[in-house]
This record gives C-alpha cells, structure tokens and sequence, in this order.
C-alpha cells in the first residue's frame, strides 16, 4: 500500500478542521485505506498537538498547508486515530488513551 505521510503541530481546537478537510477529501477520492488521521503528544503544555496525515499521493498535501512530509519511521508508535479505518491503524500504530509512556520503547513480554 502506497502512502504518504505528513506532519503539523497545531493548537487543540485546529484538529477538528483539519480532520473534516481530510475526511471530505477522503470522500472525493472514493474512501480509500490510504487517507489517514492520528493525532499524538496531546499534552504539550501549550496547548498543542502533532497532526500526521496519510494520502495516497503527494500532489494532495497541497490541500494542508503546513504540514510537512515526514518518513514512515518518523512516525509514533503510539497515536489515536482520528479518521480512517481502524484495522489499518492497528497494523501501525498502538493505541494512546493517554500521555505516551516515557522512556525507551520495549518490546511487550513474550514478544519475539
């Protein structure tokens, strides 16, 4: 699956239009696996976000000013999906219900 990822840190309340523009473009291109919304480090303590989208093509990251394109490995591990389906967020990232967990990633017990 091809895609493309990209990055913005907005205040809190900028989420919500971002993820409608997303979700409209989304429509537009049939609902395809590859559109994608998560958000992580919600509790920066000014108030802001990171923002990663994922698009099938580079060409509609002009539809989100600011937002700069980022590697596959750049993402988090942990994030909260905002808009796509939740099958394939699971392939990628680990559920964050809350500030993400300090230190270095560790392999759960039992993992290979």
């Amino acid at each position: 699956m091809t895609a493309i990822w990209a990055k913005r840190r907005v205040p809190l309340s900028a989420g919500s239009k971002i993820q409608d523009r997303l979700a409209e473009l989304s429509l537009q291109l049939g609902d395809p696996p590859t559109v994608m919304m998560v958000s992580a480090n919600t509790s920066y303590p000014d108030g802001m976000e990171d923002i990663f989208i994922q698009v099938p093509d580079a060409s509609l990251l002009a539809h989100f000013p600011g937002f700069e394109r980022i590697e596959e490995g750049a993402l988090p591990e942990y994030a909260r999906l905002d808009l796509g389906y939740q099958d394939v967020f699971q392939e990628r990232f680990r559920v964050l219900d809350g500030p993400p967990p300090r230190g270095p990633r560790t392999k759960p017990k039992g993992a290979a």
